[in-house]
């Protein structure tokens, strides 16, 4: 059975009612959702289709204190077989904030005792991070949607990016310029990118004739 993570930096987060409406969209169709959220929302206000959605939510813990950094690293590590894919891709890990790794490390164990199958990131920066290390950990799969900030702002770290992409299963452009740029960008890494709109519930919306 398919059981699908959804990693976002944010939820609920007032201005991203596109990934409430593909989270929506996906559990009509039956897929089995949970959602790990990176950081805690500061909104004071919320759509209502927040209250539709089933998918279990997990904060995922994010330490504050270099003791809590340790201690939540030992504690995902605990198998020889995770702490030598640790190793594997320590000297790029070294390269992060070391609470963003056991932020990761803390992921990739709940997500394995959830029986998570695939992985889906939104945005290639924070949470296409987190998705990127927790597979490399656990072997589950990922995929991820691009927007707009995660790509084309002057702080994107382009490598970063282009080896999230090009271990994603499949990587999501939301535009045909998007999708371009990302071709361009990506080229020679292998990745699979696709384009696919941001989705609107139609029957919010109804047509009525002037």
């Amino acid at each position: 059975m398919t059981r699908i993570g959804y990693i976002l930096k944010v939820y609920p987060r007032f201005s991203e009612t596109f990934i409430v409406t593909e989270i929506l969209a996906r559990e009509a169709q039956g897929d089995d959702l949970s959602i790990y959220a990176l950081r805690p929302t500061t909104d004071s206000r919320f759509h209502p289709e927040i209250a539709r959605v089933r998918a279990r939510v997990t904060w995922v813990p994010r330490p504050l204190k270099a003791i809590d950094m340790w201690a939540q690293l030992a504690q995902g590590l605990v198998q020889d077989s995770d702490r030598e894919r640790f190793a594997q891709i320590l000297p790029v890990l070294a390269t992060l904030p070391g609470d963003e790794v056991a932020q990761a490390v803390e992921l990739a164990r709940q997500a394995r005792a959830d029986g998570i199958t695939h992985f889906h990131a939104h945005f290639a920066s924070l949470a296409g991070r987190m998705a990127w290390i927790a597979s490399a950990l656990t072997g589950i799969p990922y995929t991820v949607t691009t927007h707009a900030k995660d790509i084309f702002h002057e702080s994107v770290d382009h490598a970063w990016l282009r080896r999230i992409c090009a271990d994603a299963d499949q990587v999501i452009a939301i535009s045909r310029f998007n999708e371009e740029f990302l071709g361009s960008l990506l080229e020679g890494t292998g990745a699979r990118v696709r384009l696919r709109y941001n989705a609107l519930e139609l029957d919010r919306f109804p047509y009525v004739p002037h």
